[in-house]
């Protein structure tokens, strides 16, 4: 298995990646009318990742660029349960992201729409 200099292309395959779940999630959102955009979004890259990967070893992206995931110990396709970890781990990064834009723009934070809860002037 050679490993060389790939954060790049892994990058440029993570944006590709989130610019087709995004225009996908917000096409559905719009046609629905839906008010939790962001966490819809985070449920739909953690499923996307995980089954395009954990069938073919590669995303959208990583097809594109040239990139596939495997397992480090076989060097073969990893298990979904491996895949699964390794996308949620993925979207950690983004709920700081996406609760900043959602305060910005007037949606409900995904921590008050998962807890059910809503801020008001006092």
């Amino acid at each position: 298995m050679k490993i060389d200099n790939l954060i790049g292309r892994r990058v440029v395959s993570h944006i590709i990646d989130g610019l087709l779940v995004g225009i996908v999630v917000g096409y559905i959102i719009g046609l629905l009318n839906l008010p939790v955009p962001s966490l819809l979004t985070l449920i739909a890259f953690v499923a996307y990742e995980t089954i395009m990967t954990s069938r073919t070893g590669k995303t959208v992206g990583k097809m594109l660029i040239g990139l596939k995931v495997v397992n480090a110990a076989n060097g073969k396709l990893p298990s979904q349960s491996q895949v699964l970890k390794r996308a949620i781990i993925k979207a950690i990064p983004l709920v700081p992201i996406f609760i900043f834009f959602q305060m910005v723009f007037g949606y409900l934070g995904l921590h008050d729409s998962t807890a059910n809860t809503r801020v008001l002037r006092a």
